[in-house]
């Protein structure tokens, strides 16, 4: 159903209500007023009729019902002929209404068909519009594609006219060539880069300019010629010209012109380039003078040369060639000379392997042989081949025959002297061998007789010369030493040794016996060792201290005042080792920057004048500069004349596996954070103790003097003072008397090696809480600064000097075949209350070994009919069935390279090289036997005492310091090793029949360590050797050592069982199944 029906459905119900209820309503009312609200629903109907329509249906519905409404027709006559006038004005009304609203209802329907239709011409106008739109849009849109295509292809066109355009000008920019044209006029109207360079303008400047603003007018002149005869007459042209560059310099450059036309082919200018080609002229020019060179070689007489194929033929030669194998020109042409025929047989084979190698690479390496002349004659040459194709494939060589004739016979002259020498050489270190015995037999009987006299009581100009006689001796014995090291050296015969040794405990004994000298010149000795510096290392350490003590020496002589200072620092740390530089500075009197080098040669001296104020022998700086090359390193100096020395030299020392018990870290030092006084005058002195200081946390304050250092004490409070005892004005000594007032103070002096016995009992009426010698060490200033505030450290003790009262009684077996040495050994071992024995050789020694136990044999080693070797050696054979091991000491004139290692292969525990010095005698006994037993407990002193008549193997001290004095504590890891020790000697027996390398190593690894802990040194050197046996996998020689091994392990038992208050038992068995 449309709308005009729904509509005019609507109107119809509507009217047919409206009716019905107009019939209904009481005359006079105005009840066709609402038939204005169905022309209202009738104005929805899209007919314009409609309205009209229902208006008349409205007005004809609405006069029907005044006549069907109720009472009108009451008195028929009365009601019709006169009805109430309001009806009538109501029914008017209401037809009005209806007429009215029809009226406007029709008004706004045409006004609706009228904007419908405005609307759709406007629809239809705006179609067209938009088509046409359309039309011109898409005609607009086809003509800006064009334009675009157009503008485009403009774009791609330019692109590629600047693409190539600078394509052009970067390949013609790249070119090792220098590019340029010309106009006809001659300017310049293009150039490349390298051309703006060669003449060095730019282009901006060079363009426009012609050849006579750019080069020196005849070489102008030439080019525009040049240019003129390429324009007019259209050829090419190309030459070599030589040119002068903007700096004057003159070189040769290829130049190659040609004309430019344009597209009528009308020439329009000149273009050309040209190259530098100087290097090729000089090389062609060099060729061509080696070549002449060569040619003048060949035609001399120095070398023979010769052109021969491989099949053996002689194509050409010169006529050294030809004279050397005695054939002429002559021959060479009638082909009567072949190279494979000149080779003797025995020679072929290098030929053929000369062959081979031409082949492989073109050339051969040169090799000697004969030839055989053409009389018959031999003759020495070594030939040189190459072939003569590039690409080897030819097959003729160039062979370069040199006649070595005279140098054969030089060598075997040489071969002869050399032979002549090394029997020299070795006639010489037996010389020196001998001598070596002979001059140290009588320096033992002087130095030894000397110190014995020394020793009593003398006059004091007794005492002068006898100490200027030592004096002298000991210079002799330097001087022989020197000599003996540098015999080693010329022989190639000097190694170093690598044993575990404490730097700074080294070192630091080795300066204070310096010191003496230094103080005594009114000199400051003073030794810094770098912090990160490690202290226990692997090494030759004998060796160290005699470069060090070569290079402090000669300081402290040539110095008059001032200091001399040794400085140690790490160089370069590696995983296993560290390279230590040495710093050796004096304030002396410099050397020469001339002698810097040859210093260390020689017999080289700074001062070789004949009025020169020191002696020596000039080999000092040779050997040392010899160990240090050994040892690693390299030795410098840095000198001038005036402003003393400084000697470097750099070492590398291995880190040793074990090393000693360290200092104690800052943190675990209970002293840490005390503040200590340092009252020193020497600034080198004040920085190296402020050093030490900081390094143990403690709190350092420094003084200049001792004024200084008394306002200082009136301001602050110290816990320790630490005074040198020369300084001006107030000495150390003055300056602690003045401290008394502050009582609590604990002082330590520092006195100079000079110090006598009156300066150590002024520090005990003093009340100094301690006093060291200078130069001072780092251990020995902690110790004292821990004893002064209470605090003990519980360290290894370094290796002491001795007293010779300190050694127990002993029974010592003297083997010595000189009459003075015996005299002198009895003289000073019996001084001291040691019961000797003697024997004239080492047959008496060993008889007299089989008679009686002796706790000690000092053994020489060079006596008639058995030689203390074979003694030695005669002596350990006897001691194999018996659990006593006596200890034996060398005491031999030999110092040569291996005596020692002769000596301890032998069986030895010792060596002692003469002359026998009092001091080192005893120091070597105490090495061996314990000493100073008087602050040990009572076990550990018995258990030394249990084998009167053997010399004891446990350091029973260090030991105990080993476990901070715990003797319970010792007595179990004692008992624990009792029970370890015979298996490792199974396991190491076990390790060696099996050859079980790892087992071996560990074994012997686990023992060592505890030979360490009782410090037995010989165990620990044979467990140690043992050791790395195990590591090299050399089962080869291994059980002599064990068997040694064994026996000390026998006694060292004793001595532990001795001490743990047991009955000795028998060693357990090694032996395996």
């Amino acid at each position: 159903m449309n709308s005009r029906i729904q509509v005019l459905t609507v109107c119809g119900l509507l009217m047919a209500a409206l009716f019905f209820l107009d019939l209904m309503m009481p005359l006079g009312v105005a009840a066709g007023v609402p038939y204005v609200l169905v022309v209202l629903v009738a104005m929805w109907s899209p007919s314009r009729s409609d309205v009209f329509f229902a208006a008349g249906c409205s007005t004809l519905l609405t006069v029907l019902g005044m006549f069907f409404s109720p009472g009108f027709w009451d008195g028929e006559q009365q009601v019709f002929l006169a009805p109430a006038w309001h009806c009538y004005i109501n029914r008017f009304l209401a037809v009005f209404a209806i007429g009215a609203v029809t009226l406007i209802a029709q008004r706004r329907k045409r006004l609706e068909e009228e904007l419908a239709a405005a609307n759709e011409l406007l629809s239809q106008r705006a179609d067209f519009h938009s088509q046409h739109a359309e039309q011109r849009g898409h005609e607009l849109g086809k003509a800006n594609a064009a334009l675009q295509v157009e503008i485009a292809e403009r774009e791609r066109a330019q692109t590629a006219l600047a693409q190539n355009e600078n394509r052009y000008r970067s390949l013609v920019d790249s070119l090792p060539l220098n590019v340029f044209q010309k106009d006809l006029t001659g300017k310049i109207v293009f150039a490349n880069q390298r051309y703006c360079e060669e003449l060095k303008v730019t282009y901006e400047e060079l363009i426009g300019r012609t050849d006579h603003d750019l080069f020196p007018p005849e070489m102008a002149e030439k080019y525009r010629n040049d240019d003129r005869l390429v324009v007019e007459q259209r050829v090419t042209l190309e030459d070599i010209e030589e040119h002068i560059r903007p700096d004057g310099e003159l070189i040769y450059v290829q130049v190659l012109k040609a004309p430019v036309c344009d597209e009528a082919q009308n020439v329009i200018g000149a273009q050309g380039m040209f190259w530098n080609v100087t290097d090729r002229i000089k090389a062609e020019r060099a060729q061509r003078q080696a070549d002449g060179k060569f040619r003048r070689l060949v035609e001399s007489n120095i070398i023979g040369i010769m052109v021969a194929g491989l099949d053996g033929r002689v194509v050409k030669a010169n006529d050294a060639l030809l004279g050397l194998i005695g054939y002429t020109r002559d021959d060479l042409n009638a082909n009567r000379i072949r190279w494979d025929e000149l080779t003797p047989p025995e020679y072929r084979a290098g030929d053929e392997n000369a062959l081979r190698q031409l082949a492989e690479t073109g050339t051969a390496q040169p090799w000697e042989k004969e030839y055989i002349r053409r009389d018959g004659r031999r003759v020495h040459v070594m030939i040189g081949v190459s072939m003569l194709d590039d690409e080897n494939n030819g097959d003729e060589c160039i062979c370069f025959v040199l006649d070595i004739s005279d140098r054969r016979r030089a060598e075997v002259q040489l071969r002869a002297a050399k032979e002549a020498a090394d029997a020299a050489n070795q006639a010489k270190s037996q010389f020196l061998a001998n001598m070596s015995h002979e001059v140290r037999t009588p320096m033992n009987a002087i130095i030894g007789m000397t110190e014995l006299v020394l020793s009593g009581s003398l006059v004091k100009d007794q005492r002068d010369y006898l100490e200027m006689v030592l004096e002298s001796a000991l210079n002799l014995l330097a001087i022989i030493n020197d000599v003996l090291d540098f015999s080693k050296i010329e022989a190639g015969k000097l190694s170093l040794e690598e044993l575990p040794f404490s730097l700074r405990e080294s070192i630091g004994d080795m300066l204070k016996s310096l010191a003496v000298r230094a103080h005594r010149q009114s000199l400051e000795l003073t030794s810094y060792f770098a912090d990160d510096v490690p202290d226990h290392l692997l090494g030759d350490g004998v060796r160290l201290r005699q470069v060090v003590t070569n290079l402090v020496g000669n300081a402290v002589k040539f110095t008059d005042q001032g200091e001399v200072s040794l400085r140690v620092t790490v160089e370069e740390m590696q995983p296993d080792s560290v390279l230590l530089h040495f710093n050796v500075r004096d304030t002396g009197r410099g050397i020469p920057v001339h002698l810097h080098e040859t210093i260390f040669h020689a017999f080289e001296q700074a001062d070789n004048s004949p009025t020169r104020q020191h002696g020596g022998t000039g080999l000092g700086l040779a050997i040392s500069a010899r160990f240090v090359e050994l040892m690693g390193g390299h030795i410098w100096v840095e000198s001038e004349p005036g402003k003393g020395a400084a000697f470097h030299f750099t070492a590398r020392m291995k880190f040793c596996d074990e090393p000693p018990q360290p200092m104690p870290a800052a943190e675990d030092i209970q002293g840490s954070g005390t503040k200590v006084l340092v009252v020193d005058d020497n600034h080198t002195n004040r920085n190296i103790l402020r050093s030490m200081l900081h390094n143990w946390q403690m709190v350092p304050t420094l003084a200049g003097s001792a004024d200084e250092a008394l306002i200082r004490l009136r301001d602050d409070a110290f816990d320790v003072v630490l005074v040198d005892t020369k300084m001006p004005h107030i000495d150390g000594f003055e300056f602690v008397r003045r401290l008394e007032s502050h009582s609590p103070l604990h002082t330590i002096l520092m006195l100079s090696s000079s110090a006598g016995t009156d300066d150590h009992q002024r520090c005990e009426k003093l009340g100094v809480a301690a006093w060291l010698t200078k130069p001072v060490k780092q251990s020995e200033l902690f110790d004292a600064i821990m004893s002064t505030l209470g605090t003990v450290r519980a360290v290894a003790p370094t290796a002491p000097v001795y007293d010779a009262g300190q050694l127990r009684p002993m029974k010592i077996l003297l083997a010595e075949d000189s009459l003075v040495n015996q005299k002198l050994a009895l003289g000073l071992l019996r001084k001291h209350g040691h019961s000797v024995a003697v024997a004239n050789n080492g047959q008496e020694a060993v008889e007299a070994v089989q008679r009686e136990t002796f706790d000690l044999i000092l053994m020489d080693v060079q006596m008639p009919i058995l030689d203390g070797l074979e003694a030695t050696r005669a002596i350990r054979k006897l001691e194999r069935s018996s659990d006593h091991r006596t200890l034996i000491m060398a005491m031999t004139a030999h110092a040569l390279q291996g005596d020692r290692e002769r000596c301890l292969a032998a069986g030895m525990d010792e060596y002692l090289s003469k002359p026998i010095r009092a001091q080192n005698l005893f120091d070597k006994i105490a090495s061996l036997c314990e000493v100073n037993r008087a602050e040990e407990p009572a076990d550990v002193a018995a258990a030394e005492e249990a084998s009167p008549c053997e010399a004891p193997r446990i350091q029973w001290k260090d030991a105990l310091n080993n476990v901070n004095g715990d003797d319970p504590l010792l007595k179990d890891v004692s008992d624990a090793y009792l029970q370890e020790y015979p298996e490792q000697l199974l396991q190491m027996r076990q390790a060696i029949n099996n050859r079980d390398a790892k087992l071996l190593q560990r074994a012997a690894h686990t023992l060592k360590g505890s030979m360490r802990f009782y410090g037995v040194h010989r165990a620990y050197e044979i467990a140690y050797d043992l050791e790395k046996m195990g590591k090299a996998a050399e089962f080869e020689g291994a059980e002599e050592p064990l068997a040694t091994l064994t026996q000390e392990l026998a006694v060292i038992r004793r001595e532990v069982e001795s001490y743990l208050g047991r009955p000795s038992g028998d060693l357990p068995s090694t032996e395996t199944a």
